[in-house]
Parts: C-alpha cells; structure tokens; sequence
C-alpha cells in the first residue's frame, strides 16, 4: 500500500471514498507531476509515463497495460 493510502488509513479516515472524478482528476495531476520529469525528446519518454498518459486520455489497450502491469510487478516494494 502506497505511504499516503497508509497513512490516511491509519488516522481512520478510510470512510472517505473518493468519487470517480476525484481519482480521474488526482490521477491527472499525478501524470503532468511525472510528465515534467521526462526528456523532452519524445523519442526518450519512458514507457510507463507513456502509458499513464494514455489512461489519464482514456485511451487503454492490450499494450498500455501490458507497460502498467509491468511496473506493478516492478515497483510492489513500493506501494505494499
């Protein structure tokens, strides 16, 4: 679990759900924070900016997820 989601759930305030659009709008934000870090050269943009990108367009295949569950498995240490 993500440090923020675990803490949140620690204070108690896991009765909070957030709304479809909370999340849409949290992850969009989250993108162009990580969107500033790539090169600018598109040619050089990292394959999970990519495919994040492409969620936050609404635009999911086959490939964009193969990219997302990929650094699932890669970065769990992280978010458990």
């Amino acid at each position: 679990m993500g440090i923020v989601v675990e803490l949140l759930y620690r204070e108690g305030l896991d009765k909070m759900k957030p709304t479809y659009e909370q999340l849409k709008l949290a992850f969009d934000v989250a993108v162009d924070i990580i969107m500033k870090n790539e090169p600018g050269d598109s040619r050089a943009v990292s394959d999970i900016a990519v495919a994040l990108a492409s969620v936050s367009c609404d635009i999911v295949d086959d490939a964009v997820m193969k990219v997302i569950d990929e650094a699932s498995v890669n970065y769990a240490h992280i978010t458990k």
